[in-house]
């Protein structure tokens, strides 16, 4: 099927599309966040683009006047493209995805960090705790015995028995993939590794093998998915403290301002992959940061 190029300007970004495409789809694609708080039904007329040139069709609306038209603009979720084309988007146009600035992110976080502090400060008086400690995964170190001929156990077995000397009897777990590399890994190694495990009430799994003692490089990420902002802390698991803290507007507003909005626009085709990734691609974003700002070799 033939393509068609969209360019955006000022971003002077594009993407490849289908004809029909929305230049909504079209600027998402590109990651371009336009502001669509209908979620793509042309009701709020707030994803006003401009066309330089090439051809799309639109149907009439009553968000756009023939004043508009002889202009070139367009609500991006109704212009289907038929050519290659360029598209202004104007500012008032534009959702700003843009990471909070760290005011703002002092600002958001400060009521519920303070409101914490005060029951962090109350319970102990109450004789209860806040939580209980219990990270979903744990780094352990292990120097395993090397296999001769009165020990003649697999190397998966060998594993498997020093943790259970550590934590007691449970069924453990692992995946094709750590088994694979395990051999050559403890070898490599002088058979001391540090292992990855997380637990439940019935059984062990082992996530992540590494050649010796890395128990002091455990972290971990916690994300608070909201509306409008999602907010995400780096921790040090070892150590109980959150190390940093980012928030970034919610790419889902993308398609929809409000949770209603969303759903409706989950049930359209694609619709609910479409969400999926949104904040899923946001959430690695931040991830790949918190890596990068704090050097974190894993």
């Amino acid at each position: 099927m033939e393509k068609h190029i969209v360019i955006f300007y000022p971003d002077n970004k594009k993407a490849v599309v289908d004809p029909g495409t929305t230049i909504l789809a079209a600027a998402i694609s590109a990651h371009i966040h336009l502001n669509s708080s209908c979620g793509g039904d042309g009701v709020c007329g707030k994803c006003r683009v401009i066309v330089r040139s090439g051809s799309v069709h639109a149907e009439p609306s009553g968000r756009m006047t023939p004043d508009d038209r002889k202009c070139g603009a367009y609500l991006a979720c109704q212009a289907l493209v038929e050519s290659d084309i360029e598209v202004d988007i104007p500012p008032g146009s534009r959702l700003d995805m843009s990471a909070l600035s760290k005011e703002e992110l002092e600002l958001r976080l400060r009521d519920v960090y303070s409101k914490a502090e005060d029951i962090s400060e109350a319970m102990p008086q109450l004789g209860v705790g806040l939580f209980q400690y219990g990270p979903l995964v744990v780094k352990s170190y292990f120097e395993l015995l090397k296999p001769n001929f009165d020990d003649k156990l697999s190397d998966l077995e060998r594993v498997q028995r020093a943790i259970e000397e550590q934590i007691g009897p449970r069924p453990i777990h692992t995946g094709l993939a750590n088994i694979r590399r395990l051999g050559p890994l403890l070898r490599a190694s002088g058979w001391s590794i540090t292992v990855g495990l997380a637990q439940n009430d019935e059984a062990v799994e082992i996530i992540s093998i590494e050649p010796q003692d890395r128990s002091k490089n455990n972290f971990g990420f916690a994300f608070d998915i909201g509306t409008t902002t999602v907010s995400g802390s780096f921790v040090d698991l070892n150590l109980k403290k959150a190390l940093g803290t980012k928030a970034a507007y919610n790419r889902q507003a993308a398609f929809g301002s409000d949770v209603i909005t969303r759903i409706i626009y989950a049930q359209a085709e694609d619709g609910l992959e479409k969400l999926h990734h949104a904040v899923v691609d946001l959430i690695n974003e931040m991830i790949e940061a918190f890596i990068d700002e704090f050097k974190v070799d894993l």
